[in-house]
């Protein structure tokens, strides 16, 4: 009696351990950080009136503080899948010249140099597919 009982107990020990032990492990995706940068070769101080860049979830996130140029904004969020696209939208208060660069892990991905803005009332955009 007392071996079978050692023995379901052993038994179950064993299956305890195996079914904690076979659980797949979660793993978080590596995070990434993307950043949009606006710039100009003008002496002259130009500001932003419009400013919106995709966010960490996904949707655009509109900024509507500091928009001098030039400007860096940063965010960090997981890896985005495979034909995720981020973008970088502008309108500038005077005509000018421009740089707009996205940056992956501080790497540029994409970049438009010196686009002629002469229409102020158009929006200026740069994408990176991923």
């Amino acid at each position: 009696m007392k071996t079978i009982s050692y023995l379901k107990i052993a038994t179950a020990i064993a299956l305890i351990s195996f079914s904690t032990s076979c659980k797949k492990k979660k793993t978080e995706p590596n995070p990434v950080s993307i950043a949009y940068k606006i710039t100009t070769a003008s002496k002259e101080k130009i500001k932003m009136t419009n400013l919106s860049v995709t966010s960490t979830k996904g949707k655009d996130s509109v900024i509507t503080a500091a928009l001098d140029v030039p400007k860096t904004v940063a965010t960090r969020r997981a890896m985005p899948g495979k034909g995720y696209t981020v973008a970088l939208k502008t309108k500038i208060d005077k005509p000018a010249k421009i740089t707009l660069e996205i940056l992956v892990n501080n790497k540029v991905v994409k970049t438009s140099k010196d686009i002629d803005v002469k229409d102020i009332s158009k929006e200026v955009k740069l994408e990176h597919k991923f």
